[in-house]
């Protein structure tokens, strides 16, 4: 290799002195500024490159490895492997393999969805093939610190990663690099693991077929094996098995599990929920489905196969039968005393105005990423929710009965609450997305708008991994699907920049649903004032909600006397 040369004479017998030991010393290349004097008690085997800087103290065994400039490797049993990192299976939104993908060091969460939901023999899976660039089989970037680690095999460690008293780290691909280093910590496991940048692992983690995106957080004795788990996404203590988990899931409860599940992110599910395994099927091809803003309550559980719409809150409960719920933001709750389930549509907008407000801020707020691949959204009002409310509307008017039909393969009686508010609500969430969306346009040339909103047509929409795309979008990308994954990411970011205008398309059809396919300036001029109060009054309504919180008597009781003067 160029500016690499063997070690003198005069550096083997110093590093014999300092206890060091080779199979072959011819078979260790140094740079041109390399000094010995910070390699002790180490064994060498098989080709070995070490950078500028580097300080090797107690390692019985490194074999097959390069080692980048300033890289710290103390008290490591063995770095050992006869060959790189290579590809593994994810056996993802079910147990039996048949969604399963080739995990690749340079796929984000929505590439695996993508490879998810095309078939075995589909041109994307070719994306997957992972050819290692590296002679050795084991790489430390530069600047990276490894101590008190048991064993690494075939690994490919990232720059300025830091993994300290880890138990085993076997075909891993670490990435790490100076401005979002990943820390990998005590009594970690991993085998066949792809960590992205500015992951943390901790704590007796056990991860096996993984793949992580940026800013994930797995720890405090987590088991996960054969997941995809989305960006800025945190769990811990819990059991996940066979998911594909976007973006901003949060799960960090002893007494929680999630199996066999798409989890489309923006998620929680709290202590005692047990989403999985609860299979109605003569195999384990079972799955349960679940749009972001998924909100399972404390000891939940599901049947499988089961499909939540966006912002399903599920009350505490066991549920026995099977759900398909298309309609958004609904509040569900098993009556255990009338044999019922119940459904609250519009929940989140009417009594969680809060919750929903802050989330569409939070979620920006605690991206931790710098290297950004591909776009989150997060507004909870959004084409792909905003879809879902249109199709609530049109259904709402076929009856209730064909409202609540095929939500509940039982035979007991489906309730609707609050009917027909809810979809005066729906309506309110509508107004707001389109206010919201086109801005001032509705108040300043609504003539113009007009001709926009007159010829406006539905389209459909999917979230690919966090980022939301037109279904028409979606297919493109796999009907030519790139030639690599850094092209695929390109697509993204062309249909991201596109994504203010099909929003705003998207917000021109609703103007045109909302006035029943006949809009006129005269009927957008209405819906703009009436979108202006129903701002207003949301805007209130949250604030109303988080005061009635801060002054309620039993929250008061809490606090000390020296508290209550300062908070409130």
């Amino acid at each position: 290799m160029e500016g690499w040369r063997n070690l003198t004479a005069e550096e083997i017998r110093q590093l014999q002195s300092q206890h060091n030991s080779a199979d072959n010393w011819e078979e260790i290349s140094v740079v041109s500024t390399f000094f010995v004097d910070k390699i002790h008690d180490c064994h060498f085997s098989g080709k070995v490159s070490l950078g500028e800087g580097v300080s090797i103290r107690r390692v019985p065994l490194l074999r097959n490895c390069w080692v980048g400039d300033g890289a710290i490797l103390t008290n490591v049993g063995e770095i050992a492997g006869e060959d790189p990192p290579h590809a593994f299976p994810v056996e993802v939104r079910n147990e039996d393999g048949s969604h399963a993908i080739t995990a690749h060091p340079d796929m984000t969460v929505g590439d695996a969805y993508l490879c998810s939901v095309a078939g075995p023999e589909h041109p994307i899976h070719h994306l997957c093939r992972w050819e290692s660039s590296s002679h050795f089989a084991n790489v430390i970037g530069r600047g990276a610190v490894i101590k008190n680690v048991s064993s690494l095999q075939s690994v490919w460690i990232g720059e300025r990663s830091r993994i300290a008293e880890a138990t085993q780290l076997e075909n891993v691909y670490v990435h790490s690099s100076a401005e979002e280093p990943t820390s990998i910590g005590a009594g970690v496991i991993l085998r066949d693991a792809v960590i992205g940048l500015q992951n943390t692992v901790d704590t007796h983690t056990i991860v096996r077929n993984v793949l992580t995106g940026s800013g994930v957080s797995l720890t405090e004795g987590l088991r996960i094996s054969h997941c995809v788990v989305g960006d800025n996404s945190r769990l811990s203590c819990c059991e996940v098995l066979f998911s594909l988990i976007f973006p901003f899931h949060e799960q960090h409860h002893n007494s929680s599990f999630l199996i066999a599940a798409t989890i489309k992110g923006q998620s929680n599910l709290a202590a005692g929920a047990t989403v999985g395994s609860n299979h109605n099927g003569r195999k384990n091809d079972c799955a349960l489905l679940a749009d972001r803003g998924f909100w399972p309550g404390l000891c939940t559980s599901v049947k499988f196969p089961s499909r939540f719409a966006a912002y399903t809150l599920l009350v505490k409960g066991d549920y026995p039968y099977e759900i398909n719920l298309p309609y958004p933001f609904c509040l569900v709750r098993h009556n255990v005393k009338d044999d019922a389930l119940e459904i609250l549509p519009a929940y989140w907008w009417r009594y969680n105005a809060f919750a929903l407000q802050r989330n569409m801020r939070k979620y920006q707020d605690r991206d931790r990423r710098k290297t950004v691949v591909q776009q989150i959204h997060a507004n909870p009002l959004a084409p792909d929710t905003v879809q879902q409310i249109i199709h609530a509307l049109n259904q709402w008017q076929l009856g209730a009965e064909s409202f609540v039909k095929g939500v509940e393969r039982s035979q007991r009686p489906v309730r609707l609450l609050k009917a027909p508010e809810c979809f005066h609500w729906y309506r309110e969430m509508l107004v707001y997305y389109a206010i919201t969306t086109l801005g001032e346009e509705m108040t300043n040339r609504p003539d113009i708008l007009c001709r926009e909103v007159l010829t406006a047509t539905p389209m459909r929409w999917v979230n690919v991994g966090g980022q939301l795309m037109r279904l028409e979008d979606a297919r493109a990308l796999l009907e030519a699907p790139a030639d690599n994954w850094a092209d695929m990411h390109q697509h993204y970011g062309r249909l991201m920049a596109q994504y203010p205008d099909h929003n705003r398309a998207m917000a021109c059809f609703v103007l045109k649903f909302l006035c029943d396919g006949k809009p006129t300036t005269e009927k957008l001029r209405m819906l703009a004032e009436e979108g202006t109060e129903i701002i207003k009054d949301f805007e209130q309504r949250a604030l109303r909600e988080r005061e009635r919180d801060l002054h309620d008597d039993f929250r008061k009781s809490t606090l000390d006397e020296l508290e209550i003067g300062e908070i409130f």
